[in-house]
């Protein structure tokens, strides 16, 4: 079927009108006869058979284009059109009258002063004023009548003369390109429309697109399935009468992200985001986009999997962390509080104690254990590659960028947890960035001009005392505020001397079957040795020595191994340092003699003679 039709009133303008067609090659659009109601009937006749748009003329096009909701495009009555035919009756009447829409015959104003005869405009608002109005004017003198088909009819049933305007090849052929470019435009749009609603029926999850209003302009396959109610069903329906408790005013109005909300529709539970849809600065709508809550855990489960190809997981908790220590208790229980809350945590610990171990342990421990665990070192990345590492960059971007563009870290930790490691070597001009991050909870990409919602819970580290660096200006005052909601304190090893023979035995385990060695002969002597040395790097020094030992298989290099000072600058050999040790025992024992030999394991001849020295 063709999506055109131009509805002739008079002949000579379907004969024209065919001509043009022929001639262009318009094969969209029909050219059809009649005129009035018989124009309005046929029109509607057209439009059920698949016509998208109507052409005509006067009185017809009136007509048609209040009866009917498609664009009617006018062929327009020019000054032209009404000086051709005024000339056909030049020099036969003294007094003619033109009667039409005011559109169609305003013309006449510009022409009348340079006629030889009167002309009378007459107005129509109406078709059924035109007898009535003809009647008036005959009365009045009006010798000849100048209008469309209709006017025509009436005189000549009334005994007067009448001629119709007619209308230039040039008027139809401007009616026609308006018509072809009403028509190109619409279908632009459809096609836009069957692209857009293609794409969102192959979403798995639920669309619902509302207007400002909160009526729903669009609602795709997928949430049919969900919801249970078919397209036609909710279309034009504000979604409130669908979706009772689903209030979208706050999105609309205030143009607030609402992530995860939980929402019970037709005893189906539902999680969804909104967002506000904006053009020109303006709120024009909002997108509701949901899922099923067992679909969306099911699609949690694939996507742990997946993180945990990428290396997104934290493969560490509580558990795996070895103590006997109350300091190390205390540190853990107090971590284990830290990870119920969601709120940023600052871990403040030497080289060494375990911070990431921590970091992860309070992930798994958190409600975001199922989202990823990413993790960064600040001090390991290049100065001019930090701000792209954190924030991802476009395609483009700069020199060596990926084609695709890259997502940074808070991106890939969305919905998890961020570990931002030796923060404090954070350039003092993206510090700034940061916290702004970490205030408004949105990122934009080096090169892109989106905002992008991060829903991350931000956890950082340092081996130095961040409220130095800021007295020292290294460090942002209000970012130490903004990171230090939750301060974790980690002991180091010297703090923990009663957690050294478990972990040496665990070290020395563990690089065993890794090289499927003998465990290396070891004593009580060498217990001691180890527990009186002064680990710079903690529990990580420790390790690389049991490393060491296993490798050797034997503990000899710890008889030329110089053991650093813990307190004093001079190295101590092992016969002082185990002096000082038990110096130590014995001061924070009251010097209870029978309290401190048994702590050390010595009896109390020892430890007389050794107090002597």
């Amino acid at each position: 079927m063709k999506k055109i039709a131009l509805i002739a009133p008079i002949k000579e303008i379907l004969e024209k009108a065919q001509e043009i067609i022929d001639r262009d090659n318009l094969k969209d659009i029909s050219v059809h006869l009649a005129t009035m109601d018989k124009g309005l009937k046929l029109a509607k006749k057209l439009v059920n058979e698949g016509v998208e748009i109507i052409i005509s003329r006067g009185g017809t096009y009136q007509i048609i284009s209040e009866n009917l909701d498609i664009p009617v495009v006018e062929i327009k009555t020019g000054t032209s059109e009404i000086l051709d035919s005024l000339m056909q009756v030049k020099g036969k009447y003294k007094k003619i009258g033109i009667i039409g829409y005011e559109r169609v015959i305003s013309g006449i104003d510009y022409i009348s002063p340079f006629l030889d005869f009167e002309v009378e405009k007459i107005i129509v608002k109406s078709p059924m004023e035109v007898p009535n109005l003809i009647k008036k004017h005959k009365d009045n003198g009006i010798e000849f009548f100048l209008g469309d088909t209709y006017v025509r009819d009436i005189t000549k049933n009334l005994g007067k003369d009448g001629v119709i305007l007619n209308s230039t090849s040039i008027s139809i052929q401007d009616a026609i390109d308006e018509a072809l470019n009403i028509f190109n435009f619409k279908d632009a749009i459809r096609k836009r429309s069957e692209k857009i609603q293609a794409t969102i029926n192959n979403v798995h999850e639920g669309i619902i697109v509302v207007d400002s209003n909160q009526i729903i302009t669009d609602y795709n396959i997928a949430a049919e399935k969900i919801l249970g109610y078919p397209r036609f069903s909710v279309i034009d329906k504000v979604i409130t009468d669908i979706i009772p408790n689903m209030d979208l005013k706050e999105t609309i109005e205030d143009e607030k992200i609402l992530v995860g909300g939980i929402y019970s529709i037709n005893d189906i539970k539902v999680i969804s985001n909104i967002n506000p849809i904006t053009s020109n600065k303006e709120t024009i709508g909002a997108v509701v986009t949901f899922q099923e809550i067992t679909e969306f855990q099911k699609n949690e489960i694939k996507l742990r999997k997946e993180l945990s190809k990428k290396g997104f997981v934290a493969k560490y908790t509580f558990k795996d962390i070895l103590f006997r220590s109350n300091t190390m208790r205390n540190s853990i229980e107090t971590a284990k509080k830290f990870a119920a809350f969601d709120a940023p945590i600052h871990i403040n610990g030497e080289t060494g104690t375990g911070k990431e171990l921590f970091c992860q342990s309070i992930h798994n421990y958190s409600s975001r254990r199922q989202g990823p665990f990413v993790a960064i070192n600040c001090s390991a990345l290049p100065e001019n590659l930090i701000e792209s590492e954190l924030f991802g960059y476009e395609r483009g971007s700069f020199t060596g960028a990926s084609k695709e563009g890259k997502a940074g870290v808070f991106e890939l930790a969305h919905r998890g947890t961020l570990f931002l490691d030796e923060i404090i070597e954070l350039p003092i001009e993206l510090q700034g960035r940061l916290l702004r991050v970490l205030q408004e909870k949105e990122i934009m990409r080096v090169g892109g001009d989106t905002i992008i919602p991060i829903d991350v819970r931000v956890i950082t580290a340092a081996n130095k005392n961040l409220m130095e660096e800021v007295r020292n200006n290294r460090f942002r005052k209000d970012l130490y505020y903004r990171i230090n909601v939750l301060e974790l304190k980690l002991p180091n090893l010297s703090e923990r001397k009663e957690d050294i023979r478990l972990l040496i035995d665990y070290f020395l385990n563990k690089y065993s079957i890794k090289y499927s060695l003998p465990i290396p002969k070891i004593d009580e002597d060498i217990y001691k040795k180890l527990e009186l040395f002064h680990y710079e790097g903690n529990v990580r020094e420790l390790e690389n020595l049991i490393h060491r030992s296993v490798i050797l298989e034997n503990f000899n290099f710890l008889n030329t191994l110089k053991i650093p000072a813990s307190k004093r600058d001079e190295v101590l050999t092992l016969e002082e340092k185990e002096l000082e040790y038990i110096k130590e025992i014995y001061s924070k024992n009251n010097e209870d003699i029978e309290k401190t030999y048994r702590d050390l394991g010595i009896s109390r001849t020892t430890l007389w003679r050794k107090l002597q020295k």
